[in-house]
Protein backbone atom coordinates (compact mmCIF):
# COMPACT_ATOMS: atom_id res chain seq x y z
CA UNK A 1 0.00 0.00 0.00
CA UNK A 2 2.96 2.75 0.90
CA UNK A 3 4.54 1.82 -2.42
CA UNK A 4 1.50 2.49 -4.04
CA UNK A 5 1.26 5.37 -2.64
CA UNK A 6 4.43 6.62 -3.16
CA UNK A 7 4.06 5.82 -7.00
CA UNK A 8 0.52 8.02 -7.04
CA UNK A 9 2.17 10.88 -5.23
CA UNK A 10 5.32 10.63 -7.43
CA UNK A 11 3.23 10.71 -10.31
CA UNK A 12 1.03 13.47 -9.83
CA UNK A 13 3.97 15.81 -8.83
CA UNK A 14 5.23 14.62 -12.47
CA UNK A 15 2.21 15.53 -13.94
CA UNK A 16 2.39 19.32 -12.19
CA UNK A 17 5.79 20.03 -13.19
CA UNK A 18 4.75 19.22 -16.71
CA UNK A 19 1.67 21.34 -16.53
CA UNK A 20 3.77 23.94 -15.03
CA UNK A 21 6.14 23.95 -17.71
CA UNK A 22 3.75 23.88 -20.85
CA UNK A 23 1.96 27.05 -18.94
CA UNK A 24 5.59 29.05 -18.28
CA UNK A 25 6.42 27.91 -22.27
CA UNK A 26 3.06 29.18 -23.38
CA UNK A 27 3.90 32.53 -21.56
CA UNK A 28 6.91 32.63 -22.84
CA UNK A 29 6.14 32.01 -26.41
CA UNK A 30 3.52 34.85 -26.32
CA UNK A 31 5.60 37.15 -24.78
CA UNK A 32 8.43 36.47 -27.16
CA UNK A 33 6.33 35.34 -30.54
CA UNK A 34 5.84 39.15 -31.65
CA UNK A 35 9.04 40.19 -31.30
CA UNK A 36 10.63 38.39 -34.49
CA UNK A 37 7.87 39.53 -36.48
CA UNK A 38 7.86 43.02 -35.45
CA UNK A 39 11.58 43.71 -35.35
CA UNK A 40 14.39 44.31 -38.30
CA UNK A 41 17.83 43.05 -37.60
CA UNK A 42 20.91 45.10 -38.41
CA UNK A 43 23.67 42.85 -39.47
CA UNK A 44 27.15 44.35 -40.36
CA UNK A 45 30.16 42.13 -41.97
CA UNK A 46 33.71 42.31 -42.19
CA UNK A 47 35.98 40.71 -44.80
CA UNK A 48 38.10 39.30 -42.13
CA UNK A 49 38.80 39.14 -38.29
CA UNK A 50 41.89 41.73 -38.34
CA UNK A 51 42.13 44.60 -36.36
CA UNK A 52 41.79 47.26 -39.34
CA UNK A 53 38.75 45.50 -41.01
CA UNK A 54 37.17 45.27 -37.40
CA UNK A 55 37.23 48.92 -36.55
CA UNK A 56 36.02 49.89 -40.17
CA UNK A 57 32.84 47.28 -39.65
CA UNK A 58 32.38 49.69 -36.49
CA UNK A 59 32.57 52.77 -38.63
CA UNK A 60 29.97 51.27 -41.10
CA UNK A 61 27.45 49.92 -39.05
CA UNK A 62 27.79 53.72 -36.80
CA UNK A 63 27.63 55.83 -40.19
CA UNK A 64 24.47 53.49 -41.38
CA UNK A 65 22.50 53.58 -38.13
CA UNK A 66 22.87 57.33 -38.09
CA UNK A 67 21.26 57.55 -41.70
CA UNK A 68 18.84 55.24 -41.08
CA UNK A 69 17.79 56.57 -37.51
CA UNK A 70 14.99 58.41 -38.12
CA UNK A 71 13.23 56.06 -40.42
CA UNK A 72 13.67 53.71 -37.38
CA UNK A 73 11.96 56.24 -35.80
CA UNK A 74 9.19 56.93 -37.92
CA UNK A 75 8.31 53.75 -38.79
CA UNK A 76 5.22 51.92 -37.19
CA UNK A 77 6.20 48.30 -37.50
CA UNK A 78 9.24 46.24 -39.55
CA UNK A 79 7.68 45.86 -42.54
CA UNK A 80 7.01 49.17 -43.22
CA UNK A 81 10.86 50.04 -41.99
CA UNK A 82 11.62 47.21 -43.88
CA UNK A 83 9.70 48.75 -46.72
CA UNK A 84 11.57 52.57 -46.85
CA UNK A 85 14.59 51.25 -46.12
CA UNK A 86 14.27 49.19 -49.17
CA UNK A 87 13.60 51.76 -51.22
CA UNK A 88 16.91 53.52 -50.12
CA UNK A 89 19.17 50.50 -50.25
CA UNK A 90 21.32 52.35 -52.82
CA UNK A 91 21.40 55.44 -50.43
CA UNK A 92 21.95 53.21 -47.80
CA UNK A 93 24.74 51.41 -50.07
CA UNK A 94 26.58 54.83 -50.91
CA UNK A 95 26.90 55.60 -46.94
CA UNK A 96 28.08 52.54 -46.33
CA UNK A 97 31.19 52.66 -48.94
CA UNK A 98 31.93 56.38 -48.04
CA UNK A 99 32.27 54.70 -44.59
CA UNK A 100 34.28 51.36 -45.42
CA UNK A 101 37.74 53.52 -46.86
CA UNK A 102 37.17 51.98 -50.52
CA UNK A 103 35.94 48.43 -49.87
CA UNK A 104 33.04 47.42 -52.12
CA UNK A 105 30.23 46.84 -49.79
CA UNK A 106 26.88 45.30 -50.84
CA UNK A 107 23.39 45.97 -48.90
CA UNK A 108 20.56 43.62 -48.98
CA UNK A 109 17.63 42.30 -47.17
CA UNK A 110 18.03 38.72 -45.58
CA UNK A 111 16.34 36.07 -42.78
CA UNK A 112 18.59 34.81 -41.02
CA UNK A 113 19.19 33.19 -37.22
CA UNK A 114 20.80 35.83 -34.59
CA UNK A 115 21.61 34.55 -30.92
CA UNK A 116 20.67 36.16 -28.44
CA UNK A 117 21.64 39.74 -27.69
CA UNK A 118 21.50 42.24 -25.25
CA UNK A 119 21.45 46.00 -25.57
CA UNK A 120 20.71 48.07 -22.33
CA UNK A 121 17.35 46.89 -21.40
CA UNK A 122 16.09 45.15 -24.44
CA UNK A 123 16.84 41.28 -24.49
CA UNK A 124 16.26 39.97 -28.02
CA UNK A 125 15.76 36.20 -27.76
CA UNK A 126 18.05 33.59 -29.83
CA UNK A 127 15.80 33.03 -33.29
CA UNK A 128 15.29 34.59 -36.97
CA UNK A 129 14.93 37.74 -38.12
CA UNK A 130 14.45 39.92 -40.63
CA UNK A 131 17.83 41.95 -41.42
CA UNK A 132 19.08 44.74 -43.06
CA UNK A 133 22.80 43.13 -44.23
CA UNK A 134 25.70 45.14 -45.15
CA UNK A 135 28.91 42.84 -46.08
CA UNK A 136 32.06 44.84 -46.53
CA UNK A 137 34.48 43.94 -49.02
CA UNK A 138 34.33 39.81 -49.50
CA UNK A 139 32.38 38.09 -45.85
CA UNK A 140 32.82 34.77 -45.54
CA UNK A 141 32.63 33.46 -41.84
CA UNK A 142 34.10 36.23 -40.01
CA UNK A 143 32.76 38.20 -36.80
CA UNK A 144 30.14 40.37 -36.95
CA UNK A 145 28.09 42.49 -34.83
CA UNK A 146 24.16 42.16 -35.18
CA UNK A 147 22.29 45.15 -34.38
CA UNK A 148 18.87 45.37 -33.41
CA UNK A 149 15.94 48.07 -35.19
CA UNK A 150 12.57 47.40 -33.17
CA UNK A 151 10.15 50.02 -34.97
CA UNK A 152 7.83 50.28 -31.83
CA UNK A 153 10.95 50.16 -28.76
CA UNK A 154 12.97 52.04 -31.08
CA UNK A 155 15.87 50.06 -30.10
CA UNK A 156 19.09 51.59 -31.66
CA UNK A 157 22.31 50.38 -29.74
CA UNK A 158 24.78 52.87 -29.31
CA UNK A 159 28.48 52.76 -29.81
CA UNK A 160 29.22 52.62 -26.28
CA UNK A 161 26.43 49.73 -25.43
CA UNK A 162 27.92 47.85 -28.37
CA UNK A 163 31.40 48.27 -26.68
CA UNK A 164 30.46 47.41 -23.49
CA UNK A 165 28.53 44.20 -24.39
CA UNK A 166 31.94 42.60 -24.93
CA UNK A 167 30.20 40.02 -26.83
CA UNK A 168 30.48 39.23 -30.56
CA UNK A 169 28.61 36.53 -32.43
CA UNK A 170 29.97 34.68 -35.62
CA UNK A 171 28.17 33.92 -38.68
Amino acid sequence: MKTFNKITISFTLLICLLFSYSLLYQVYLEQTGPIYDNTLRFHVRADSDKKEAQERKLIVRDAVLRYVKEDVYRADSAQELKQNLAEKTEEIAQVAANASDGKPVRVYFTKERFPIRHYGTAIFPAGEYQALRVDIGITGGVHSIPTSATPRKKTLPSPKAEKNSGKRSQN
